[in-house]
């Protein structure tokens, strides 16, 4: 039983993760004609969204409609993998940050992006 809830756990903890950056990523990818000005605040929301100590989690066991329940959760209350997929993070600042390190610096967004 405890394999399974991990399993759960880790799911609910990569989706909203992945949820943070994707909105980013599908407007930069599918509509970059109809963004340009949104794009540098649409990417600080992001960065803030991943900066904060709680994460808004699917409540996998409560999910009863099309709407998922939401629950918040300390980030460092992840589980292990989970803290691991916060390498997202980091690939988000190599990218609009310039980061090129192996560590989050948290510098401000490149403003010529």
């Amino acid at each position: 039983m405890e394999d399974y809830r991990s399993g759960m756990e880790i799911l609910a903890e990569f989706y909203a993760i992945t949820e943070i950056s994707g909105y980013v990523s599908e407007m930069v990818q599918t509509k970059e004609h109809l963004t340009g000005a949104l794009c540098y605040p649409l990417k600080c929301e992001m960065m803030e969204n991943f900066q904060k100590p709680s994460m808004k989690v699917v409540d996998l066991p409560n999910v009863t409609s099309a709407k998922p329940p939401k629950v918040a959760k300390l980030v460092s209350d992840f589980t292990l993998t989970g803290k691991f997929l916060f390498w997202t993070k980091l690939e988000v600042e190599r990218r609009y940050r310039g980061n090129d390190g192996e560590i989050s610096t948290g510098k401000h967004l490149l403003i010529s992006d």
